[in-house]
């Protein structure tokens, strides 16, 4: 059974899903404060087009031994 969060229910906390912090949690930022929230947190920069660009590391995305196939006439009837 998925556990469902409504953020608007004042009885629920985010730990009834197992997230936990110590710090403050922000929930649904308008876009201008949480650029600057991420901006104060050296979270991110922004380019020199305007854009907010954050540094994600070296392990994030897709792993390169995923594999996904796509169902069309070649595969339909040989791939199970």
């Amino acid at each position: 059974m998925q556990n469902i969060i409504d953020m608007n229910n004042a009885k629920q906390k985010l730990s009834d899903v197992g997230i936990t912090a110590n710090n403050s949690i922000f929930w649904n930022l308008p876009v201008s404060e949480l650029i600057t929230k991420t901006i104060q947190n050296k979270q991110g920069v922004l380019t020199s087009t305007g854009a907010l660009m954050c540094n994600t590391g070296e392990y994030t995305g897709r792993s390169p031994k995923d594999k996904y196939i796509v169902k069309d006439a070649k595969t339909e009837d040989t791939v199970w």
